[in-house]
């Protein structure tokens, strides 16, 4: 009986012990911020870390930054080395269709001019050649749009602006087609000659309409 009750005697101051540590791990070391509904438990860090991410400039030794400038000289050389390549596709897959188009093959010419710009969307002279090409199949709103990627590719594109007059005045959309001329102008004032005489053009084609619908 003896032994039994010091046992327990034992067993109860352990576990006496046991609960006071762990009220002292949950005792914060600072006394919360008050609030008005009560002790918020955020915790602000006093002290943030200053420590650079591992590959900040900061961190980076000589060899480091050698290596970097010398991979991103690697990369630069690979794209313009994939870009020659694609430009000479673009210009084989150009030439054939110019090919096509004198022959009056339009729509081989069509054809080949698309496929050349999975090569190189940013091509001019495919863009300009594909939209004279639907002209002269007469898919108007096909043209434009191709005008208007290749305006994008240059701005004063004076070819483009021109082919997009023309493909206005397919659509009998004379007061565009003007738009699209006058722009042309001012992409090459020195082509002022070329430009009249798609005004003229331009003239002759609204003042048909304007007397057919009179006549009608």
């Amino acid at each position: 009986d003896e032994i039994i009750a010091k046992n327990q005697a034992q067993l109860t101051e352990k576990l006496s012990q046991t609960e006071e540590e762990e009220d002292e791990e949950e005792e914060p070391k600072e006394p919360l911020p008050q609030t008005k509904t009560g002790f918020s438990k955020t915790v602000i860090n006093k002290s943030p870390s200053t420590a650079q991410p591992p590959n900040s400039p900061q961190t980076m030794t000589p060899a480091d930054q050698q290596g970097f400038m010398a991979a991103m000289e690697a990369d630069a050389r690979e794209r313009a080395e994939r870009r020659k390549i694609a430009e000479k596709k673009a210009n084989e897959l150009k030439e054939k269709g110019n090919d096509e188009f004198r022959q009056g093959n339009f729509e081989k010419a069509l054809e080949l001019y698309t496929e050349g710009l999975t090569h190189l969307k940013d091509h001019l002279a495919l863009w300009t050649n594909k939209a004279q090409t639907n002209i002269k199949l007469g898919r108007f709103e096909d043209a434009l749009v191709d005008c208007d990627w290749a305006i994008r590719v240059f701005h004063n594109s004076m070819k483009a602006h021109v082919l997009m007059g023309k493909a206005y005045m397919g659509l009998k959309k004379y007061d565009e087609a003007r738009q699209a001329y006058k722009k042309a102008l001012e992409c090459e004032p020195s082509k002022q000659n070329l430009i009249t005489d798609y005004f003229t053009e331009l003239y002759r084609a609204e003042k048909s309409q304007q007397e057919e619908e009179k006549s009608r």
